[in-house]
């Protein structure tokens, strides 16, 4: 016991030491940026139906993981259940006979410089004014802060949680995300961890001169949260803004980043960064606003400020275990001009996924339109054909503005 006490005192020493290595290590390796983006896939569309290993014709081969590691689905861990304490289905309350379009009755002005009423989505889109509201009293800063034992300081907390929620009132689920106390220790030796190794991996190898204990935690900080290599002068926006983007060829087609931080049931969170590496947990389920309304998750969202959005990005929409999405379609059409993009099998404008592994929630349509450029006062319509609920063909059909 008293050894056991004791490795846990050398933590503070370890962190310290970290942040003094960190930054030459990182620069040595040449891990203080991450590697550039692709660009040539932008010049074919593609459509892939991912439902599991044990679904697909033919074996799959290792991804190597570039600068972004996301933890597992919830179905390759113990104890997982298909739909885990699922709320009522959308609607099910005022038990709805049909998935009718409510009319805007809003002058044709007001509606091209306002999102729409929508379609097979319980999310209401927030005004203008609320969206610049928000985001004024949930203010980010810039660079980390740390204490004298190595841990972030409460501002640099502060604003790593305003980043994340800022995000989530955008998309529409619960913004109320609170710093895990309990999981803060965790995420610490999982960022020495992989200062030490000079990398990001779910199942670390054990560096030499890393107490029991302490790689006991970081081994399960490992295997439970988002794990980033970013810019190591604002490692934390950096990071959450891979988090949110996914957009390299590793992660695009399941977008596990992003869903894991949209989880509407997603209620508490713990950081920590050394030098360009991060970690931010991301495996909890207790949010108490999450509620039906959250099934069909969107990003951008219905209102979403161009500085939260980035033209490579895709698109998503997140479904609940209520809804098949194997067979969607997606139509996107940008008021201003008529541009108009198509995504489904066979040929698509550009790159288009359906992931059904459970990264928060269990379905995901991932859409990316080729040449396509977004500022502010762009409005979209997107349709999702060939959505099932609870066995019903299920429309969804939202519009997306972009301030």
């Amino acid at each position: 016991m008293k050894a056991k006490r004791a490795d846990r005192r050398c933590l503070g020493i370890i962190l310290c030491l970290a942040l003094l290595l960190a930054p030459a290590a990182c620069a040595y390796r040449g891990y203080d940026m991450p590697p550039e983006e692709e660009t040539t896939p932008y010049s074919t569309g593609r459509m892939v139906l991912q439902v599991g290993i044990e679904d697909l014709p033919m074996p799959v081969s290792q991804v190597e993981y570039t600068h972004w590691i996301m933890p597992p689905p919830y179905e390759t861990r113990p104890g997982f259940s298909a739909n885990p304490t699922a709320p009522p289905a959308v609607g099910q309350s005022a038990a709805p006979q049909t998935n009718q379009t409510q009319e805007n009755t809003a002058s044709p002005a007001a509606t091209a410089a306002q999102p729409r009423y929508h379609t097979g989505v319980s999310i209401q889109p927030p005004s203008i004014a609320q969206v610049n509201a928000f985001l004024a009293e949930h203010p980010t800063k810039r660079g980390v802060g740390y204490l004298d034992n190595g841990s972030l300081d409460a501002g640099t907390r502060q604003s790593a949680l305003n980043h994340v929620n800022n995000i989530r009132y955008i998309a529409g689920v619960p913004a109320n995300v609170t710093w895990d106390d309990a999981r803060t220790e965790m995420a610490e030796a999982t960022a020495v961890v992989m200062v030490a190794n000079g990398g990001v991996d779910h199942h670390p190898a054990r560096p030499a001169g890393i107490p029991d204990d302490v790689f006991r935690m970081a081994a399960e900080g490992a295997r439970n949260s988002n794990l980033a290599r970013s810019n190591a002068f604002d490692t934390i926006n950096g990071s959450i803004r891979q988090f949110l983007g996914d957009s390299d060829r590793s992660n695009l087609a399941e977008l596990g980043h992003r869903r894991w931080m949209l989880n509407p049931r997603l209620g508490k969170t713990a950081f920590a960064a050394m030098g360009a590496y991060c970690v931010m947990t991301v495996m909890d389920t207790s949010n108490a606003q999450a509620g039906p309304e959250h099934s069909v998750v969107m990003y951008p969202g219905q209102v979403t400020p161009v500085a939260y959005f980035e033209n490579r990005w895709p698109w998503s929409v997140s479904f609940s275990g209520d809804y098949n999405v194997r067979a969607a379609r997606v139509t996107m059409v940008r008021r201003g001009d008529g541009a108009a993009w198509q995504f489904g099998p066979g040929r698509s404008d550009g790159d288009f996924y359906v992931n059904t592994k459970t990264f928060g929630q269990p379905g995901c349509v991932i859409f990316r339109p080729w040449a396509i450029y977004i500022q502010a006062g762009d409005v979209f319509d997107i349709q999702i054909t060939g959505v099932l609920k609870n066995g019903q063909d299920w429309l969804v059909q939202y519009t997306a503005q972009f301030i």
